[in-house]
């Protein structure tokens, strides 16, 4: 900031300063201060301790590069013009409210503002797209394709949506996200020729969306990519990148309900927009689906005149011996990874290239549907198995490990996809259990958007018995103007509404366990006696860990049959022998069966910003912009823990905005998987 914004360091602020400076100094200091005021904000004290140990009379090499968020630099001019093509929320709502009925006109409006770029479709299609659509799994398919492609020797560009961090992660070239120079400069190429010819189109300019697709096709035709890998926005059909005329070959990624208000609320409905992106004569793959989706889309292929087949079972194709290993985890990355290497294999075999590995002449294009095998399976050549177990995809069942604390992010935010993040979560995070051998607090942090039920999705994610969970929106932190996290078309104030409905979904949740499915929790002794209560809902083990990895016991409570009545003796919970909790919360024999139920369902808080809900999930443990005092109290035995395993999912954008604050704490021997 020192170096940006003001040449030296001043007593009194410049008019050379950013307005975000100028009002950091209205703000903040009133004057400008030569040590740290008291009507500084605990952010910019944090700031200070963090950044100067003490205040400096001048700029030290110690300040890191973070200091410099607010600077005045080319890349953030062009992400804030960027944002001026965001949909505010009152067309946005228009739109749905219209349910689809104008989303025809996107694709021809699309051709006619490529074409204003000085992008012909005959541009677009010496790319050689591979094109994805589908519900989930169609950023890892995609990074599948690029990193084989990349092991064969292509130079590759890969578009995809959302980004996580910063909006140039839209956009690869070799497997890397677009530097900032060049980001900066082709965005002023595109921008710019669309700007100049908006007085001949009623001012008409793209969408936020639609610009960076154009952007995209921009960028890999300057950098001369020998392949372009698109993934979907939205459903297909109407897709901004639905512009794409004669790809090389099209693949659809398991289907599931999401975008149900412009996609339809049943899977048929759904798988309808997906196939929208077939093309004549020109391959198709799918993952397995659902009868009724798969219907739909053998339908739909027949219409187009494309062939159509399922991608086999990862198992089923020729190793040679070798172990197929992948470098993204979860359980659905083996059906991303088939769809993967048979678009991969069509590709190769259509640009006929790479014949010295042994990939055979591309698969017949007759347009008939039912002549596509179901199942392709083929000799997997030495660079496909490298670029399965060389892919990375960041913030996909993603582990981060920290001192005292690892984060697992995952963007599952549909019900399939967060069953998978739960089996894998549970499955991790034993495993670390069993390593570590310590005292472990478990955490979620949780947030969802759109129409999509919080109840149904946070239902999965109790059986992880969480001790606290905490619901934010996707803000990385309060007062932030982060250009590349900014959206236009939701306010504070309807985040935080969103919030406290996913907190009023998940306390439901426990008030069902308890009371919902049961006549009732009849009337618990007070005094200590060993009476039996009847009709609760089967009690599950502690919350906190305190076995230190060993097996729990669990012997004095357990789930009976269904067809049983659940009895629990009020003297196993108050005893010394119940599992349920650790000495130090247990010494009191008259506890009621009430209060000993409230220390089975786990804290829950809504927070108003990722960093707060970073730090009060870490108890301290990392060094965070938000300060503990600033937090609700929590139990006094969660400070006690040795490790803390903290889950974020629900929203990529939550991931995103987790990311780039975890990447900025400044921990020592910080690793991730």
């Amino acid at each position: 900031m020192y170096e940006f914004e003001l040449q030296h360091w001043p007593c009194k602020p410049r008019k050379c300063m950013s307005r975000k400076t100028q009002k950091m100094y209205e703000l903040e200091f009133q004057h400008w201060p030569c040590k740290p005021r008291k009507c500084m904000s605990r952010k910019t004290q944090k700031m200070y301790e963090v950044e100067f140990q003490h205040w400096p009379s001048k700029p030290r090499k110690c300040i890191s590069l973070n200091f410099n968020i607010g600077r005045v630099n080319p890349e953030n001019e062009a992400v804030k013009t960027l944002n001026t093509l965001q949909t505010n929320a009152e067309v946005l709502e228009k739109i749905r409210s219209q349910h689809g009925r104008s989303a025809h006109l996107k694709v021809p409006k699309m051709i006619e503002f490529s074409q204003r770029a000085g992008i012909s479709l005959a541009d677009i299609d010496s790319l050689k797209i591979i094109h994805v659509s589908g519900t989930k799994g169609k950023g890892s398919t995609c990074a599948f394709c690029e990193s084989i492609l990349l092991h064969h020797g292509y130079k590759t560009g890969f578009y995809s949506s959302p980004h996580l961090i910063e909006v140039r992660e839209r956009i690869h070239i070799n497997g890397q996200p677009l530097d900032r120079d060049r980001f900066t400069s082709y965005f002023w190429d595109v921008y710019n020729k669309l700007d100049k010819t908006k007085a001949e189109h009623e001012n008409s300019m793209p969408g936020y969306f639609a610009f960076l697709t154009l952007m995209a096709f921009h960028v890999f035709l300057q950098e001369k990519v020998d392949v372009g890998i698109i993934e979907v926005g939205i459903g297909g059909q109407y897709d901004s990148t639905n512009l794409i005329q004669n790809p090389i070959a099209c693949g659809v990624t398991s289907l599931g309900l999401d975008h149900t208000s412009l996609l339809g609320n049943t899977v048929d409905k759904i798988a309808w927009h997906k196939a929208g992106i077939f093309k004549p004569g020109v391959p198709a793959v799918t993952a397995p689906q659902p009868e009724l989706a798969m219907n739909v889309l053998k339908e739909r292929a027949k219409e187009i005149g494309c062939p159509l087949h399922t991608c086999p079972d990862i198992k089923e194709y020729d190793a040679q011996g070798r172990e197929v290993q992948l470098g993204i985890k979860g359980e659905m990355q083996s059906v991303n990874a088939s769809l993967a290497l048979q678009l991969c294999h069509i590709w190769l075999g259509k640009v006929k290239r790479n014949h010295e590995n042994g990939i055979a002449e591309t698969i017949s294009c007759r347009g008939d549907a039912e002549e596509m095998p179901k199942d392709y399976s083929f000799p997997l050549t030495e660079q496909m198995l490298q670029g399965l177990s060389a892919c990375r995809w960041a913030g996909r069942n993603q582990t981060i490990k920290a001192k005292d604390v690892t984060y697992y992010l995952d963007g599952a935010h549909t019900i399939e996809s967060i069953q998978q993040c739960v089996n894998w979560f549970r499955e991790d995070a034993e495993e670390e259990k069993k390593v570590l051998r310590k005292r472990i607090l478990k955490v979620l942090i949780f947030n969802l958007t759109g129409n999509r039920d919080s109840y149904t999705l946070l239902k999965p994610l109790k059986t992880c018995d969480f001790d606290l969970v905490v619901f934010c929106p996707n803000i990385a932190s309060q007062g932030a103007n982060i250009a590349d996290q900014t959206k236009v078309a939701v306010s504070f104030e309807n985040q935080m509404k969103r919030c406290l409905l996913n907190k009023e979904a998940w306390d439901r949740l426990y008030d069902l366990e308890q009371h919902g499915d049961q006549e009732s929790l009849l009337n618990v002794a007070t005094d200590g006696s060993s009476q039996v209560v009847s009709n609760p809902a089967p009690a599950k083990k502690a919350r906190i860990d305190v076995t230190n990895g060993q097996q729990e016991n669990t012997s004095a409570v357990t789930d009976k049959d269904d067809k049983q009545e659940n009895q629990i003796p009020n003297a196993a919970i108050n005893g010394h022998s119940s599992s349920f909790f650790s000495s130090e919360n247990c010494n009191n024999q008259s506890q009621t069966f009430n209060q000993a139920i409230e220390k089975l369902v786990p804290v829950s808080h809504c927070l108003p910003s990722i960093s707060h809900a970073l730090s009060l999930a870490s108890q301290g443990k990392t060094l965070l912009t938000a300060e503990l005092n600033e937090l609700p109290e929590l139990p006094s035995h969660f400070k006690s823990v040795d490790h803390v395993q903290i889950l974020i999912t629900g929203s990529i954008h939550l991931v995103g905005g987790a990311l780039r604050i975890i990447h900025e704490i400044p921990e020592d021997g910080s690793e991730t998987d």
